[in-house]
């Protein structure tokens, strides 16, 4: 991932501290294609679960079962944008803006 973000070369920011569209645009596609490897098995699992807890008329298991699902997409796609934008050295302000 880090190898991949490092093959666009420095980060390109706009005037207004932002990172130029095409720049931002690069980076998301690399954090989403890596968030999509780490977690795919464990989404698939969920839909599996999920579906059997509907069948089974378990209404609170299903809910905490889509909350915890969303609480991996969350933390894991921030964990690998933090990574990836640490290790291309982009400000967390500048993000912070972009974003």
């Amino acid at each position: 991932m880090i190898e991949e973000g490092k093959e666009l070369g420095d980060p390109v920011y706009n005037q207004d501290g932002t990172m130029s569209f095409d720049f931002f645009l690069a980076t998301t596609k690399i954090v989403y294609k890596h968030h999509y490897n780490f977690t795919k098995d464990k989404v698939n699992q969920f839909k599996i679960d999920r579906r059997a807890a509907i069948a089974a008329n378990q209404d609170k298991e299903f809910k905490r079962l889509f909350f915890e699902e969303e609480t991996l997409n969350q933390h894991s796609k921030n964990q690998i944008q933090s990574g990836l934008y640490q290790a291309l050295k982009v400000p967390k302000s500048v993000f912070d803006k972009t974003g």
